[in-house]
């Protein structure tokens, strides 16, 4: 399983992760030599990945590159799962770029926070791009909130 931060604009994986990688997808795509990417991580050896990089000026153009369709080419044949960590789609293009190279995509929408409009705006760019969309997860959400308890019933420890 791969999980690449295609997020270049707020990378967070390098130093969620603790990596200390002065290299990462932004090189990948421009041709630079990346011999310690994907990086396994020792805690879950099935899971490797790849950290954004440095900053860009052109993150939509590098991520919409024919470079980039090669490296999605190349880790179709090594890895069974692939993941994207793209930034809001309405925000900016990026995601918008990846997503007809994905076989499915999965938009995160916070609880309280994005507002149904704007998953229904998404919804129907992603429409118009057609990759099947397989669902919505719900982040954030309080599960100790009576409203949630209320039509969910009381959460089990």
């Amino acid at each position: 399983m791969l999980l690449v931060e295609a997020d270049m604009r707020r990378p967070v994986l390098n130093a969620f992760l603790n990596l200390k990688l002065s290299k990462g997808l932004s090189s990948m795509i421009q041709g630079e030599s990346c011999p310690d990417l994907p990086f396994a991580l020792p805690s879950f050896p099935t899971l490797f990945v790849i950290p954004a990089g440095p900053q860009t000026s052109s993150p939509s153009e590098l991520l919409g590159s024919g470079r980039m369709k090669e490296l999605i080419t190349a880790w179709r044949l090594e890895y069974d799962y692939i993941f994207f960590d793209t930034p809001p789609a309405l925000s900016v293009t990026d995601a918008v770029v990846l997503a007809p190279a994905c076989d499915l995509v999965i938009l995160v929408a916070r609880a309280k926070v994005t507002q149904r409009q704007a998953l229904r705006r998404v919804s129907t760019i992603f429409a118009r791009l057609r990759p099947r969309v397989l669902g919505v997860i719900l982040d954030g959400l309080d599960m100790d909130n009576a409203d949630f308890a209320a039509y969910y019933g009381p959460k089990v420890n």
